[in-house]
């Protein structure tokens, strides 16, 4: 707040609140009539007390208040507060962790380690932020099968020929993806006809004995591929 006189006034340049990184400097120049003399308190951070020019260097954070006295030559005594604000740099860290890749302020890292980003704060000083991070990669997989016929796969595929191009994405223990590659062979069933002419009877390999021609019955038996090998029964009896 200012506090003037009726007969004198006195005014601060370049403003009466100022805010500054701690290292850095503001030169304040009090405007008054010709020929006054000044007095400033306290006198924490100026380079003098008694100028109309004063250099303030914040050592701490906070904000002081400097109270600017000017007399001129006709005694008249006016006065005005000036506010200077030091801001300290500011630090903090990051710890995260991520599948493959992260972004941390437009800033993409792939591998794990602990990097340091220098920014700025809200106050417009430097701010130092750590990242401690660990990249977890995602992995891959082959799946071999072989199956009679056709299979249907963890995708919910059913294929009935060979495939090694097949692939599906699970997640890993880590929680990234796993890539699982199908390497699917595919085997077939077989078929035949076992034909017999017997005199009143006959005992096929399914253990039945048959008394008369049929062409109907089939057992089936593994074939070489081990796979179904459905076997017809035509026996004339």
């Amino acid at each position: 707040a200012q506090t003037v006189t009726a007969q004198c006034s006195v005014s601060v340049l370049p403003s009466q609140t100022n805010n500054l990184c701690l290292g850095s400097s503001v030169q304040l120049i009090v405007q008054s009539d010709s020929g006054s003399t000044f007095q400033w308190s306290p006198a924490t951070d100026l380079s003098n007390t008694n100028n109309d020019t004063v250099v303030v260097t914040p050592l701490n954070s906070g904000t002081i208040t400097y109270l600017v006295v000017a007399t001129d030559t006709s005694g008249c005594i006016d006065s005005i507060n000036v506010l200077v604000t030091g801001n300290a740099p500011t630090t903090s860290s990051v710890t995260a962790t991520s599948c493959n890749s992260y972004t941390l302020n437009g800033q993409t890292y792939t591998t794990s380690g602990s990097y340091t980003q220098n920014l700025t704060n809200a106050a417009g000083c430097d701010s130092t932020l750590t990242l401690n991070l660990t990249i977890i990669s995602s992995s891959t997989g082959l799946d071999i099968q072989t199956a009679c016929n056709s299979y249907t796969w963890i995708d919910g595929i059913t294929y009935t020929s060979n495939n090694n191009t097949a692939t599906h994405t699970l997640t890993n223990i880590y929680g990234c993806d796993s890539v699982v590659t199908l390497n699917l062979t595919i085997l077939y069933s077989s078929s035949g006809t076992d034909i017999q002419t017997h005199c009143n009877s006959f005992t096929w390999i399914d253990g039945n004995t048959y008394t008369s021609s049929t062409n109907t019955a089939t057992h089936t038996l593994t074939n070489s591929v081990g796979c179904d090998s459905v076997v017809t029964f035509d026996i004339t009896i």
